[in-house]
């Protein structure tokens, strides 16, 4: 097989893999009017059971989160 088919092999293989990546979000929450960071509060992915809690600084990590996917944060 010639050098030309091997690239374009590689290409292929490369953007079907960019297809199925996955990406992560993450932040932090705070009130805001006051801007004290929220601690629990809950951050899911939403259709999913994909799902956090914000730790003591108000920070939170989702991982595996498609490009598009809403996000709901909520707190009480």
């Amino acid at each position: 097989m010639s050098l030309k088919f091997y690239i374009f092999l590689a290409f292929s293989l490369f953007y079907i893999q960019l297809g199925y990546a996955q990406n992560s979000i993450e932040g932090q929450i705070s009130d805001s009017q006051t801007l004290e960071k929220l601690v629990g509060a809950s951050v899911q992915v939403v259709g999913t059971k994909i799902a956090t809690l914000s730790d003591k600084n108000g920070y939170f990590f989702l991982p595996n989160v498609n490009i598009g996917q809403k996000v709901a944060i909520s707190f009480l």
